[in-house]
């Protein structure tokens, strides 16, 4: 058995770290040295948003700015965790791949932060999501760059769970135009900045 404490991981070069399915309650994303291109969770009892004072895990706030600062990262798999939210704009220029999918994040509200100058596949399957207005057009826009993918089940990347919502009805997939025709004559959230979500 090979013990690490936080500071010989972070002095570490570590590329690749794969620790899903091991019952993990937290995860110090400040231990993770920059060199760090490969980062695996999924399948465990993670919440990063809990607070520090609560359980020793780490603010929204911190794990935010740490993996950010992670300049080389370009996979992280988070699937199958207890997320309630997850911040976008806390993504490095470098993903390339990032995977929330069975988890339950309810609202979505920085996708327009998605950083895209390489191709990036992002995976939002099967979380109650609230489905807004303000969404679509974030949604859509990050689908024009060309530069963003959306995985899908059933032809949908993501169900909306205000399922009373017009919005629920719409084709949540990666066909923007067939999103754009559909839009024109529902709700137009693409032609007006309100959100009626």
């Amino acid at each position: 058995m090979v013990n690490y404490s936080c500071e010989s991981l972070k002095s570490s070069n570590l590329k690749q770290l794969t620790l899903s399915s091991n019952n993990l309650e937290t995860f110090d994303f400040s231990c993770l040295p920059n060199t760090t291109e490969h980062v695996n969770l999924q399948n465990n009892k993670i919440s990063l948003n809990t607070p520090s004072n609560v359980d020793n895990s780490i603010t929204t706030d911190s794990y935010c700015s740490y993996i950010k600062n992670l300049t080389s990262l370009t996979y992280l798999n988070l699937a199958g965790m207890r997320l309630q939210e997850f911040r976008f704009e806390c993504l490095p220029y470098s993903i390339e791949f990032v995977d929330l999918s069975d988890n339950n994040i309810a609202e979505i509200v920085d996708l327009s932060y998605v950083p895209h100058s390489y191709p990036v596949r992002i995976g939002i399957l099967r979380n109650p999501i609230r489905c807004t207005c303000s969404l679509l057009r974030d949604y859509v826009q990050l689908l024009d760059s060309n530069n963003v993918y959306f995985y899908d089940s059933g032809g949908k990347t993501l169900r909306c769970a205000n399922v009373d919502s017009e919005l629920a009805d719409y084709p949540w997939n990666n066909d923007t135009t067939a999103i754009k025709l559909y839009d024109a004559s529902a709700l137009g959230c693409l032609t007006v900045s309100e959100d009626q979500g």
